[in-house]
């Protein structure tokens, strides 16, 4: 039985709606625009490892489950496809609800709307919107908006921005975000199920909005020529200003490059200097405590990793700030603990960029002495690879720097910011 994230199950939840989504992307669960009109008619695909995807064509059917375990569809008449398999979706009986914790509500039964405009809201209304002829607003759930803001805080920021007597109605809808072309595509779809005309996406340029971004981060009152005063109440609520925002400070480098001890730096000093929560999550010490059961192959490394990102979303969730130090070797781990963070506060990745000649002579825990001599395999640096960040917030090298100093560059981005004062 698979899991699918939660941009997948928007998707399957689309498309037991009868939603036509109108792409295909290899890696999640898209129908194909080619084949069948309605919800039991669609052809989807999922990208699958060899292994999984032999066996699923070897049982004819795979059931997808959301992430409490409970099956939501079936794929049935499953046959291979190059990076994975293809099959007819089936919804099943737990997949009617309608309230489901990981995609959503279900789409309510709303009555077509033909000649109207619809609004996908990627964001809250400002002030003097929505238009007058906006029939129908489509709030997604199923995930953040490309701003990170909760399905709850935007169903209620929106809900708050309609004119008091407004007839315009609200439905909600599982939908992902990925990019400008593709939502206004995705957008079209959705409001077509509505019998609505056309779409349009409110989306999150608008330099209007961006005002209002600017606003929350600087403590900035928002004036009602802006947004209604209701709205900023939940805006205010869901964006502090950065001193009091999440955030997750996360060191990647090679093993010793110093980033356990500028981690332990960083986190005595906001202990020391500000009031501010915080929480370590070093390297070696989430392998006692949290990894313990993983080995160091490359996929018990990102396991670690994905397990140190989901702790310290938990505490950024919160207002607290995570400083963390793994090696975290591999970049699209990175990233996906990066964007699971952003989606409940700020992320910031500092690279401690000292060279491997280096780590090695200092090499006090022996493991790079071990590692050549084939002692250690899979061991990053050596015989498997360190994938350097091209997105890193802050480099630092330790082998120019002493740690005083590359502490000092650390605090100065993160004063910069408005982390710390």
């Amino acid at each position: 039985m698979l899991s699918p994230t939660d941009l997948e199950l928007a998707d399957l939840a689309l498309v037991l709606l009868g939603v036509r989504l109108p792409f295909r992307r290899l890696g999640g669960t898209l129908a194909d625009p080619d084949e069948g009109a309605g919800g039991a008619e669609h052809q989807v695909g999922l990208a699958l490892p060899d292994p999984q995807a032999t066996a699923a064509v070897r049982a004819g059917q795979v059931l997808l489950a959301d992430r409490q375990g409970i099956p939501v569809a079936a794929l049935d008449d499953v046959r291979g496809e190059p990076g994975g398999i293809r099959g007819r979706v089936r919804a099943l009986a737990a997949a009617i609800r309608t309230e489901h914790p990981a995609s959503g509500p279900a789409v309510p039964a709303v009555p077509a709307v033909p000649a109207v405009q619809a609004v996908l809201a990627g964001r809250p209304f400002l002030a003097d919107e929505p238009a007058p002829d906006v029939a129908l607003v489509l709030v997604p759930t199923g995930g953040a908006t490309p701003d990170g803001m909760p399905s709850r805080t935007l169903r209620e920021a929106v809900r708050a921005g309609l004119p008091t007597g407004s007839a315009t109605r609200l439905a909600e809808v599982p939908f992902a975000f990925r990019d400008p072309a593709s939502d206004r595509a995705l957008a079209d779809a959705v409001g077509r199920a509505f019998g609505a005309a056309r779409t349009e996406v409110l989306g999150a340029g608008d330099a209007r909005w961006r005002e209002v971004l600017g606003r929350l981060d600087r403590a900035d009152p928002l004036p009602t020529t802006l947004v209604a005063a209701d709205v900023a109440t939940h805006l205010e609520r869901w964006r502090p200003p950065p001193s009091r925002r999440g955030l997750v400070v996360m060191f990647t480098g090679l093993s010793g490059s110093g980033k356990s001890t500028l981690a332990a730096a960083l986190a005595d000093h906001v202990r020391d200097r500000t009031e501010r929560t915080t929480s370590v999550l070093d390297g070696d010490e989430v392998r006692r405590l949290l990894s313990a059961d993983l080995g160091f192959d490359k996929a018990a490394r990102e396991t670690n990793v994905r397990r140190i990102g989901f702790v310290a979303s938990l505490v950024a969730e919160h207002g607290g700030v995570a400083v963390c130090a793994p090696i975290a070797p591999y970049a699209a781990t990175r990233q996906e603990v990066r964007q699971r963070v952003e989606q409940v506060g700020d992320f910031l990745l500092v690279h401690v960029a000292t060279p491997l000649e280096v780590c090695e002579e200092r090499d006090v825990k022996g493991l790079y002495a071990r590692a050549r001599a084939g002692l250690v395999p899979q061991f990053t640096g050596i015989s498997d690879p360190y994938e350097e960040p091209d997105d890193a917030d802050v480099v630092v090298d330790t082998s120019r720097l002493t740690e005083q100093q590359a502490l000092d560059v650390v605090l100065a981005h993160l004063r910069a910011g408005g982390w710390l004062s």
